[in-house]
């Protein structure tokens, strides 16, 4: 490994910037991993995941999830569009900035999805700032009662979670979701990070 001479900022990032909008880059920049709203905490929490888009193109998918069952979005069917998506610093999924997407019936949901490591496989819990009305799947499989602190089984190697959450009648609009030991058969798991 060598230290680059180099910034890891792409050059011209800045450079259509107002200067007060650089000010505040600046002042966010400065402030991460101190104490306060944008300390980084030891906590496992889901960071980044991606989100199941809204624009039906030409794959015409929308159709597709309205009229199947909802475990559709768990597979890796080619027709959905999953994008790239991040939390803030605190760890909050700002559900009303992803794609909204109708289910069956009258229900419109946001689905997210993220990748979990289990090194030993067992169980873990999955904990949510708020589990109203939340659909939740560990690979295809649907957990049937998702509850503040929901356990779940990891088998070993990679494990995909889904959870749809309800983007119309939701009181709180953030999802946080934090990854805990479970008192029993404990996994050994690693939330996935990256793109």
């Amino acid at each position: 490994q060598e230290m680059s001479p180099i910034s890891l900022m792409p050059p011209g990032l800045t450079a259509s910037l107002r200067k007060d909008e650089f000010a505040d880059l600046v002042k966010f920049m400065s402030r991460l991993g101190k104490e306060g709203d944008f300390k980084v905490s030891a906590e496992r929490l889901v960071r980044t995941f991606r989100s199941l888009d809204d624009k039906d193109g030409d794959l015409g998918y929308l159709d597709m999830i309205r009229h199947n069952p909802m475990e559709l979005v768990t597979t890796d069917d080619t027709r959905l569009l999953w994008n790239a998506a991040y939390s803030k610093t605190n760890g909050d999924i700002p559900l009303d900035e992803f794609p909204k997407v109708r289910g069956q019936g009258r229900e419109t949901l946001n689905f997210i999805r993220f990748d979990l490591d289990a090194k030993r496989p067992g169980n873990s819990v999955l904990q949510f700032n708020d589990p109203e009305g939340l659909h939740l799947f560990v690979g295809e499989d649907r957990v049937e009662k998702v509850s503040r602190e929901t356990s779940i089984v990891l088998q070993p190697g990679v494990n995909q979670i889904t959870v749809g959450a309800p983007a119309l009648n939701r009181k709180n609009r953030t999802l946080r979701i934090e990854i805990l030991d479970s008192p029993e058969d404990a996994a050994q798991v690693e939330v996935v990070y990256g793109k």
